[in-house]
């Protein structure tokens, strides 16, 4: 369960690019809004959802980072400009160097964090059988999100 928890925050992640991109919207995928009261999308709807945004939006880039103790697949889903996407490696590379710092000058390192990208990571996940707080994230988030753009 917290896995698809983390996978609906993820979705809500990608809502950010939705409108421009013509990315379904959640509702228009699985046929209810995230949060609604006796609906949760389970893992196979959730994977489809982000395998379609993933093809469609040149800014989300879906990837494996393991898998879950069912055997399946577990996303994070990155979402940034089609630049970034397509030097994720270097930035990631840079943000390994960073905070290991080993064998870097404070110099090297201030060269290097001008060069690298900061990244967010938004997580949904409390216990396996809580789902309120991603809904209630979802609730408050994402209206405020575009009343203000």
């Amino acid at each position: 369960m917290r896995k698809i928890i983390i996978l609906i925050c993820l979705i809500v992640s990608t809502q950010l690019f939705v409108q421009a991109q013509n990315v379904p919207t959640p509702k228009s995928h699985f046929g209810f809004s995230i949060g609604d009261n006796y609906h949760l999308a389970n893992y196979t709807q959730t994977e489809a959802y982000l395998k379609k945004i993933a093809t469609i939006s040149k800014k989300v880039k879906l990837q494996v980072i393991g898998k879950t103790e069912e055997g399946r697949n577990q996303y994070m889903v990155i979402v940034s400009d089609p630049t970034n996407l397509a030097n994720v490696e270097k930035y990631k590379s840079i943000a390994q160097k960073l905070a290991r710092a080993e064998n870097i000058t404070p110099d090297e390192a201030k060269k290097l964090s001008n060069e690298g990208k900061a990244v967010v990571w938004i997580d949904g996940g409390l216990h396996a059988t809580e789902v309120v707080g991603i809904h209630q994230w979802i609730e408050t988030f994402i209206p405020n999100y575009y009343k203000n753009r």
